[in-house]
């Protein structure tokens, strides 16, 4: 089983980088296997042997603050398996929408709260299901109000967002 692994609060607006190679270091120390990265945000892919998802996501946030001294890096996991589901289950896709304008925003929990999508953020919009947020900003994901921090604040969860080539590459990487 090959996970993906998305760091919400490490390389953003040249905040808190850490090298992609010293992250796979990291991993590597931690006997994960075959760990690739892709682009330089916290995007990880590797095979995590026997460990659970949840036993790499408390290993990995706990080496992370070991090494380069961040303590509060939220891991958030996917397996190929949740990410082949995700790229298939797309609304926004359905309805005819240009990839280049789509993201998804990754929970790390369930949401606490409920939230659904009035209209009232036209013409973006977003559809909750599950531990993910998909969202469709035609306009631009710069522009929107339906960024990672709304999100957040509206499901009592932390989270990261990744735009679709993004997800869909993901899915390719943990693929089989």
């Amino acid at each position: 089983m090959r996970l993906a692994t998305m760091l919400r609060g490490i390389n953003v607006s040249g905040h808190r980088k850490v090298s992609m190679k010293e992250l796979l270091a990291v991993c590597a120390d931690l006997g994960y296997r075959d760990a690739e990265s892709y682009v330089q945000s916290g995007n990880l892919v590797f095979d995590p042997g026997k460990a659970s998802a949840k036993t790499v996501a408390t290993e990995l946030e706990k080496a992370i603050e070991s090494a380069f001294g961040y303590p509060d890096v939220d891991v958030l996991l996917r397996t190929g398996n949740q990410l082949s589901a995700l790229v298939k289950g797309n609304p926004y896709l359905a309805d005819g929408a240009d990839p280049k304008t789509l993201h998804v925003t990754v929970l790390k929990t369930k949401p606490k709260k409920p939230l659904s999508d009035d209209g009232s953020w036209r013409p973006d919009g977003f559809t909750v299901d599950g531990l993910d947020v998909y969202v469709s900003c035609p306009n631009g994901y710069g522009r929107t109000k339906l960024n990672n921090s709304f999100f957040e604040s509206k499901l009592g969860v932390r989270a990261t967002t990744r735009n679709w080539r993004t997800i869909c590459t993901l899915a390719e990487m943990t693929a089989g």
